[in-house]
């Protein structure tokens, strides 16, 4: 998490809002859209920029397929990361979508075939029923 933070927080930092296709963290910039830092036909913003979403959810929200195309997934989201968060991510011809307030995690989805694994227990999700859990 620490990687993503301080890889991703750099190019906040230095006035990106997308992920660029280029990013070197040793290399200053004259301007917050010279992504590159020289004179190239790089995009500062490109489909392969997309990778820490992916990142995002499959390692810190734990949301990955256990059949093909997410026909089944599991949930598994890292809580001790974070002090709070509301997400959604797409799984096969529906989404999940997930609350972290107050210790309270909320997960919901429109789609059956899912698995919540949370707080040491595993709760099976079912379309159009909330799952909440108390605790880490």
């Amino acid at each position: 998490m620490d990687t993503l933070k301080n890889y991703l927080g750099g190019m906040l930092e230095r006035g990106a809002d997308t992920f660029w296709e280029e990013y070197k963290p040793e290399r200053r910039r004259k301007s917050s859209t010279a992504c590159t830092g020289i004179n190239t036909a790089r995009a500062c913003a490109m489909p392969g920029g997309t990778s820490p979403i992916y990142l995002l959810g499959r390692y810190c929200m734990g949301v990955r397929p256990t059949g093909t195309a997410y026909e089944t997934f599991a949930v598994e989201p890292q809580l001790g990361l974070f002090d709070s968060f509301s997400c959604s991510f797409p799984v096969n011809e529906g989404t999940v979508w997930m609350d972290w307030k107050d210790g309270v995690l909320d997960v919901y989805t429109d789609k059956d075939g899912g698995v919540l694994k949370a707080a040491g227990k595993e709760y099976t999700l079912e379309r159009g029923k909330h799952v909440v859990v108390k605790g880490r």
